[in-house]
């Protein structure tokens, strides 16, 4: 558990006018626990007027985030509570690494009470662009991305975005994973919006490049730009 701030400035011994840059500040802090919080402030050390105004630098921009992070599994919630822990025998379909005779052993997700493990990630972000005082531009968002492991090889992924300037969900991702022996499977599907679609990969886990692919609306470039 940390905190720290740091703030600084360069002077340009060649420039005719404003020799000095702006007044940059960024700070962090990891004091609560399981949550971080980053910040930054931009200040101009001139007036309208281009005189240095040390004593009230103008605000020209400044952002914060927050993250929150979770994780555990149902397993330790029912030793918790002194009941038996869940079995995570894959109910979904014959296990594949049973299938090909290898090894069954829970992956390294997995809580310390051997049921299903989950994660939780909420993330806040609040940034301002200011010009002498007024606001020309804002960026205000909440995210949320849940993960669980629902049996060995199935994987359960959600994730969400929420524009609070625009008032609107800007994102929502599903993705599905199951893995069969040496390869692997996702499924994404958007729901809604500009990226709406699906796309559907799997691949040999070692050679990533060998794969079968399928997508709707160009989503693959969407989720991976290219």
């Amino acid at each position: 558990m940390t905190s720290w701030i740091n703030s600084g400035f360069s002077y340009n011994f060649q420039a005719k006018d404003k020799k000095f840059s702006t007044l940059s500040t960024s700070l962090a802090s990891t004091v609560l626990k399981n949550v971080s919080i980053d910040g930054s402030l931009v200040h101009d050390l001139y007036d309208k007027s281009n005189k240095l105004n040390w004593w009230s630098p103008s605000l020209e921009s400044f952002s914060i985030s927050t993250r929150f992070q979770a994780r555990g599994s149902v397993g330790d919630d029912y030793v918790r509570q002194g009941l038996e822990p869940i079995d995570q025998t894959d109910t979904l379909g014959m296990d594949g690494a049973s299938l090909f005779g290898a090894s069954t052993s829970a992956p390294s997700g997995t809580g310390t009470g051997g049921g299903p493990a989950w994660n939780l990630n909420l993330s806040h972000y609040y940034s301002e662009s200011r010009s002498h005082g007024k606001t020309m531009g804002r960026i205000h968002w909440i995210s949320v991305t849940f993960s669980v492991d629902l049996t060995t090889n199935w994987k359960l992924k959600y994730s969400q975005t929420y524009d609070l300037v625009r008032h609107e969900s800007v994102d929502k991702v599903v993705d599905l994973y199951r893995r069969i022996h040496c390869w692997e499977g996702h499924f994404y599907w958007i729901p809604n919006g500009s990226r709406q679609g699906y796309y559907f990969k799997i691949n040999v886990i070692a050679i990533p490049d060998l794969k079968l692919e399928k997508s709707e609306s160009g989503l693959r470039g969407a989720l991976f730009g290219r």
